[in-house]
């Protein structure tokens, strides 16, 4: 494979003319200069900066995470040009990462248009669909006819990317949209109307992301349009905006799965981290207590057999190793939107006897090596007793990891029902549920088994 970082670095480091080194640099995608913009000296990328296009800039400049740290170092009229060019919602987000002082001398320099379309977007709260639209997208009215749609698809074309479809007005409100492909293959003679297709999914603005994002993953669409409370298109999400919807969500669950209220940034302050976990840790700590409680209420089954303490925590581990494992499996099946109910049950019904096999399997072995175990060490016991014992071990290993295995994959889905983000589930609440199953088989088991019936 090309490396395509390696061949931009040298032909920046050479000494080939600007011109040269633009008509070269034009046959690179944008992601890939990108790249070695942090492997450049300030002169080289003002001479980058120089010769390269306010368009390509700003393209280059989108698939960066922070390019705020590059736009300082142009003019602040150079730099109005290039946030211009730039998607209105990029546009945003480069300047919120910008100083205060240096974001409104740049915005004060940019054309009105571009200026109104920023101002639009940043209007709407962050967790609001509209805060993440672009208004770079092509429309047409309704009454126009297909040759008249196709000369005007070609005149704007050259100011968007976004041109696979077409949206229709009428009356300056949104009435369908069309594909390219269906316009292409149009006859010139084809009424407008019979390629519209006016049942296409649209949004509004100040929808919540999190609550239309099951619809978007349903559709699986190049883009949607995004409609203001009057009906009017303001904006499109495109299907780029919905990668990065989905990759928020699973850093959303990942902190979940950490036990946090929200993502943790690199930069945090510690206080900001303490702040951040130390809820969930408080939550864990009295769940906790809750789980030493149930073991408190077997005192006489840990008076009477002290050896069964020494396997308490095994038998606590892998449950709650398999009640994560189908957790981790329910969360992701009910994220796949391509999976339907009946699919999804299958799943889980599969978890659950995935739980149940492993569980005989472990108990098999637990039994054979812990009554052997027994046998050697607690001689006033002998192998019978340690045998028996190693049977309500193995016992309570099948019945625990079974039982984890059905609640953490019920748990997530319940969480679903009543619309709460079912990665919650995977906190405290599910550890804790898992600790308590195994205790209470565990010393049930021991209390019936061995107080009741061998030592009689």
């Amino acid at each position: 494979m090309r490396e395509y970082d390696v061949e931009i670095l040298d032909l920046i480091k050479s000494d080939i003319s600007d011109e040269q080194l633009k008509e070269e640099l034009n046959n690179y995608h944008e992601n890939d200069i990108a790249n070695v913009l942090e492997n450049l000296d300030v002169s080289e990328r003002l001479r980058l900066y120089r010769i390269l296009t306010d368009e390509k800039l700003s393209d280059v400049f989108s698939f960066i995470d922070d390019p705020s740290i590059y736009l300082t170092e142009m003019g602040l009229d150079h730099a109005a040009d290039v946030v211009e060019e730039m998607d209105s919602d990029d546009a945003v987000d480069l300047l919120e990462n910008l100083e205060d002082e240096h974001r409104d001398q740049i915005f004060n320099l940019i054309d009105p248009l571009a200026k109104e379309d920023i101002e639009l977007i940043s209007s709407y709260d962050e967790d609001e669909l509209g805060s993440i639209m672009t208004t770079s997208f092509i429309t047409i009215e309704k009454s126009l006819t297909v040759k008249q749609a196709m000369r005007k698809l070609i005149k704007d074309a050259a100011d968007t990317d976004n041109v696979t479809l077409i949206y229709v007005l009428d009356n300056n409100n949104y009435y369908g949209v069309i594909s390219l492909k269906e316009l292409f293959i149009a006859r010139d003679t084809t009424p407008l109307e019979d390629i519209i297709e006016t049942n296409y999914p649209v949004f509004k603005a100040t929808e919540k992301v999190s609550e239309i994002y099951d619809k978007l993953m349903d559709y699986d669409l190049d883009s949607y349009g995004v409609l203001d409370d009057n009906n009017s298109l303001i904006g499109i999400i495109t299907k780029s905006d919905v990668i990065e919807i989905i990759e928020q969500e699973l850093h959303d669950d990942y902190a979940k799965l950490a036990g946090l209220t929200e993502d943790v940034e690199d930069d945090s302050s510690i206080f900001k981290s303490v702040g951040k976990r130390l809820p969930w840790l408080v939550v864990l700590m009295f769940l906790g207590l809750l789980v030493s409680m149930v073991i408190s209420s077997f005192e006489h089954v840990l008076e009477s057999i002290t050896v069964v303490m020494f396997f308490q925590s095994m038998v606590l581990g892998m449950s709650g190793n398999v009640g994560t494992q189908a957790l981790a499996v329910t969360v992701r099946v009910l994220s796949d939107y391509s999976l339907d109910k009946k699919d999804r049950r299958k799943v889980i019904w599969k978890e659950i006897k995935i739980g149940f096999s492993n569980g005989c399997i472990l108990a098999l072995i637990g039994f054979t090596l812990i009554g052997l175990f027994i046998g050697l060490t607690q001689k006033e016991l002998g192998f019978g007793v340690g045998y028996a014992i190693a049977a309500v071990i193995a016992v309570s290993l099948i019945i625990s990891m079974t039982l984890s295995s059905l609640f953490g994959s019920l748990v997530p889905i319940i969480f679903k029902k009543l619309h709460i983000d079912p990665a919650v589930a995977s906190g405290p609440f599910i550890t804790t549920l898992n600790d308590i199953i195994a205790v209470v088989c565990y010393y049930g088991l021991s209390w019936l088994f061995i107080l009741g019936v061998i030592l009689r």
